[in-house]
């Protein structure tokens, strides 16, 4: 067992990769919308980087761990707290089972994402775990989650179960920590080359847009 849900927020879902290769059928690809975010709480603890994980969109989720867990949360700000105390955020954290696990609100951002290890096992649809609302199907059933709703985490990699482990647990857990403190660092320099890219375009555009007969001298085209 992984997670259970005591209070669904506004609208969570289970979301995946995506799927591909169904569009000729009607099935889009689906699939995370914040595609960073996702794939980075999914690294941070030892996933695929499209393993199912809990997406929030503007206010969070309340949820329970059925079992001692390792879990991220990246994404909008929702002020994450466990057990009434601030929960890292981009960061691994250790819950013991038992441990509530609160959001609030997006304070900065739309939407938020909860990675467990070993992904969230909900039965896979169409190659596929994400849910599909319009289409009914994925995720808890193709709706979005429900107070009460369980959902089980598949089985965590090696280096996500050191985490739990007692002998040498210390030591893997700093190297670990290490290793995803570079990996958030390298995340948010991809997503603000990005954003460079993406203004320089803009700009280059612009220019062009001036460079043209008529517009650099006032005349008609």
């Amino acid at each position: 067992m992984g997670l259970i849900v005591r209070s669904p927020g506004l609208l969570t879902t289970v979301q995946d990769g995506g799927r591909a290769g169904y569009r000729a059928i009607g099935v889009t690809a689906g699939g995370a919308m914040d595609e960073a975010a996702f794939r980075t709480a999914n690294l941070l603890v030892g996933n695929p980087e499209g393993a199912a994980a809990l997406e929030m969109t503007l206010a969070g989720a309340e949820l329970e761990a059925a079992d001692d867990l390792l879990i991220a949360v990246t994404g909008a700000e929702m002020q994450p707290a466990a057990d009434g105390g601030r929960l890292p955020f981009r960061r691994p954290v250790w819950v013991r089972r038992g441990t509530v696990i609160r959001f609030g609100r997006a304070a900065r951002g739309c939407r938020a994402y909860v990675a467990v290890a070993g992904g969230i096992a909900v039965p896979p649809v169409l190659g596929g775990r994400g849910t599909d609302i319009r289409a009914g199907f994925g995720g808890a059933d193709g709706r979005p989650l429900r107070a009460g709703d369980a959902l089980p985490a598949g089985a965590p990699s090696a280096w996500a179960a050191a985490w739990g482990s007692g002998a040498g647990g210390g030591s893997r857990r700093l190297r670990a920590q290490l290793g995803c403190a570079r990996l958030v660092r390298a995340a948010g320099r991809l997503r603000r080359g990005r954003q460079r890219a993406g203004c320089g375009g803009r700009r280059r555009a612009a220019r062009r847009a001036v460079r043209r007969p008529g517009s650099v001298h006032g005349g008609s085209p």
